[in-house]
């Protein structure tokens, strides 16, 4: 994960993991920062959890089309 990247909340309805994040904390990270490769990372590792089926990601407890430049409208899918 990039340096002081955080989550505010994270929890699991079902088999569906939802992370939520902060869009203040944008603004704290550096601008090369690329949060596709992190958010693809973060939602692998919680698909690798036997209860997770798949990742999705809020922005402030909405849903949202993309974070920081990372699109993150559709949720991600754990693979078989």
């Amino acid at each position: 994960q990039p340096e002081g990247f955080q989550v505010k909340s994270i929890w699991l309805e079902e088999d569906v993991c939802y992370v939520n994040l902060s869009s203040a904390q944008l603004e704290t990270l550096p601008e090369e920062t690329d949060l596709t490769v992190a958010l693809e990372a973060m939602a692998r590792s919680l698909c690798s959890l036997d209860t997770v089926e798949e990742v999705r990601f809020l922005v402030d407890g909405d849903f949202a089309e993309e974070y920081g430049g990372a699109p993150i409208a559709d949720p991600y899918i754990a693979l078989p």
